[in-house]
């Protein structure tokens, strides 16, 4: 991952800035293998700032939604039991892991702070299983194009951009397959990895998906419902924090700090402490905190890091330097 930051200090108020990187790889996976929630170990996975809810119906042993994410390389089986693998056989330029997107979902940052996004961009291809279903059709879906080749099919994923709850008035499309052309030799589905700007969307909490077709029966669409996702880049900022959260119900000292810091925390509230760097991820955590703490951090690099205290009444935050 590379990650490139720049902050700006005025008086007390911070401005962070990140431009980030995820490729999925440093997730666990064995060989040819995919994480769909079937172990009920999470709701979701977290990587390099960015959160992707992951839907198992654990009552009926499927997967319902959202994200997994996969090393698998069958670019040749039909059918729902090849859900998660890419058309291209293999993540974005090559690459071993990406993630598998069905249903329906979202990505948000993966701390709960409300840091918004912006400038994301990302590969995306057509899952085996979509691709196969579109050029052969199966049981459920038809073969895009119907027999002649001239049915005008297409199928499409849109991504909006939501900040606060509200969404913004931009959306992003992009055609996993488009048979409209009056030229055939023009109609395509698409196999390989090609990457889409969702810049216009602007600073967004969260960017979800959703599916079109024109191949829509009595229950909704009957194209598989499925993309891969690969490559994600994507820029953070932070400037003061949510309103659902409280930044002076404790103090961080001395600040900056050398590695060894002291929390004075609220009295009779039991919580989890976090120390979060500036993309968001963990480096740090500790549960049943006393009401005065101290905390040892000499093995982080230098840089601005955040302490946020999670009770069961409320969220505190705060913020420390960390300069050794």
């Amino acid at each position: 991952m590379k990650q490139i930051f720049t902050t700006f200090f005025l008086g007390f108020s911070l401005f962070a800035f990140g431009q980030n990187f995820v490729d999925f790889e440093e997730l666990t996976l064995a060989q040819d293998t995919f994480w769909d929630g079937s172990d009920l170990s999470a709701s979701g996975f977290e990587t390099y700032g960015l959160f992707f809810p992951t839907y198992y119906n654990a009552e009926f042993s499927y997967f319902d939604g959202g994200f997994g994410y996969s090393n698998v390389t069958d670019s040749i089986t039909s059918g729902y039991g090849n859900l998660f693998a890419s058309k291209a056989g293999s993540g974005a330029n090559n690459s071993e892991k990406y993630a598998v997107a069905y249903g329906s979902g979202y990505i948000k940052p993966s701390v709960i702070n409300g840091w918004p996004i912006s400038n994301m961009t990302f590969y995306i291809n057509n899952g085996t299983y979509a691709y196969n279903s579109m050029r052969d059709g199966d049981a459920f879906a038809k073969k895009f194009g119907g027999e002649t080749g001239n049915d005008p099919d297409y199928f499409y994923v849109t991504f909006k951009g939501f900040i606060n709850g509200n969404q913004k008035s931009s959306t992003i499309q992009h055609y996993l397959a488009d048979f409209r052309f009056q030229d055939n030799s023009l109609d395509f589905i698409q196999r390989d990895w090609v990457e889409i700007d969702l810049s216009a969307l602007g600073d967004a909490d969260s960017v979800t998906f959703e599916f079109s077709s024109s191949d829509i029966g009595d229950f909704g669409i009957n194209t598989p419902l499925q993309f891969c996702l690969d490559n994600i880049t994507f820029a953070t900022y932070i400037n003061g924090f949510a309103e659902n959260q409280k930044s002076s119900q404790f103090s961080v000292f001395p600040n900056p700090s050398n590695g060894l810091i002291n929390l004075d925390l609220p009295s009779k509230e039991d919580g989890r402490i976090e120390v979060l760097d500036a993309i968001g991820r963990v480096v740090f955590s500790k549960s049943n905190v006393n009401e005065i703490e101290q905390i040892n951090l000499e093995k982080l690099s230098n840089g601005v890091y955040f302490v946020r205290l999670t009770t069961p009444l409320n969220i505190y935050t705060n913020k420390f330097i960390l300069s050794k």
